[in-house]
């Protein structure tokens, strides 16, 4: 707008220069910014964006040193409305056709741009980076991290990306996969994975057996568990001189029952008591147990008369409540509700953190 212009005419920035044009949205403006760049490296930022003083040096030091990277970008923090790390899940060309796992803010090379033919403008519902990225790594080009915080993204109530509506995003997407098809199809089984990830959820559940020597992989059994009530047993047959187990419920933050424990052999069975198990939860409700991290424990010692018994199977009866993000929930309902004042403080500030993504 005329107000806009005037206040950009007056701040008399050196090498910078203003574009004014008819709105073409966001891929449009980019397009025309790179087309008037006069250098050979691009950083589309937007204004409510900040970089780092090195971003700009570290990253064209590499594009310079080698002609096959195509892009590099870098880790990046959140700030405004949220206050944090960003995640982003580490660049893979698995991860890449899943979903966008690099920022707009990356830089490439204007060849590069001009050869994948722009900044896609028929998407309109954003995505347009996402677009060029694939094109960039679909002609054979790299792409690179730097291991720094150099790029801030401003979280807003009203960013456009976060406020898609599934149809939306199911557009967009469309449009992705039929432009770069040849990429998806000769990767489909990363996409055929991930179905049948979808199609059948399961966790898995591990024993790993001492025999003097500690826990090591060479002496793990390991069993599905799905939620509800289930009996899962072990042979444990061919262990001998067994001085404990350690049993891993499951691989994710859960809350769980253990019911039962029982030591079977050609004897009598032998029940390890399940009110009082060492192990890695946070906290312990009669035999309720809630662990916030992604590697449960739970350590079975054998019993003084049982130790030189000779068992074949290690019994377990457990009921997986919930896992995942919603037993994280549920682990700081519990806390907060009060019945565990002792380890409130210090448990809900670790479980806070997971939920958050913060190590």
């Amino acid at each position: 707008d005329p107000q806009t212009l005037d206040i950009i005419a007056h701040l008399n920035k050196e090498k910078t220069r203003v574009i004014s044009i008819k709105n073409r949205g966001l891929a449009g403006a980019r397009n025309r910014g790179i087309e008037e760049a006069k250098g050979d490296i691009i950083l589309p930022l937007d204004a409510d964006d900040k970089i780092d003083g090195n971003y700009l040096s570290n990253a064209v030091a590499l594009l310079d040193e080698d002609p096959e990277i195509g892009i590099v970008y870098s880790h990046a923090r959140l700030f405004g409305a949220v206050n944090a790390s960003w995640l982003l899940p580490n660049y893979s060309l698995e991860s890449m056709l899943l979903d966008n796992v690099i920022f707009c803010s990356a830089l490439f090379r204007k060849a590069d741009w001009k050869k994948a033919g722009g900044y896609d403008t028929e998407l309109v519902y954003g995505w347009e980076d996402y677009d060029l990225w694939l094109s960039i790594i679909k002609s054979g080009k790299r792409v690179l991290q730097l291991p720094y915080e150099h790029f801030h993204y401003r979280v807003a109530a009203d960013s456009m990306v976060r406020s898609l509506n599934k149809s939306q995003k199911v557009e967009s997407f469309k449009k992705i996969y039929l432009k770069h098809q040849d990429l998806f199809r000769e990767n489909i089984e990363i996409w055929l994975d991930r179905l049948v990830e979808v199609k059948e959820p399961y966790h898995t559940c591990k024993c790993y057996i001492d025999t003097g020597d500690g826990y090591t992989e060479s002496q793990v059994l390991t069993r599905k568990i799905v939620p509800g009530t289930q009996i899962l047993t072990f042979d444990i047959s061919s262990f001998q001189n067994i001085v404990k187990f350690r049993l891993d419920p499951v691989d994710c933050p859960a809350v769980l029952s253990v019911h039962q424990i029982v030591l079977q052999g050609s004897g009598s069975d032998t029940e390890v008591s399940v009110n009082s198990l060492k192990g890695s939860h946070v906290c312990l409700d009669g035999n309720r147990y809630m662990f916030s991290d992604h590697d449960p424990k739970l350590h079975i010692q054998m019993v003084k008369h049982a130790a030189h018994a000779s068992f074949t199977t290690l019994r377990c009866e457990i009921e997986l409540h919930s896992f995942g993000n919603e037993a994280l929930r549920k682990i700081v309902d519990y806390l907060a509700s009060g019945q565990k004042q002792q380890r409130i403080s210090g448990a809900i500030r670790k479980v806070g953190k997971i939920i958050s993504g913060q190590k």
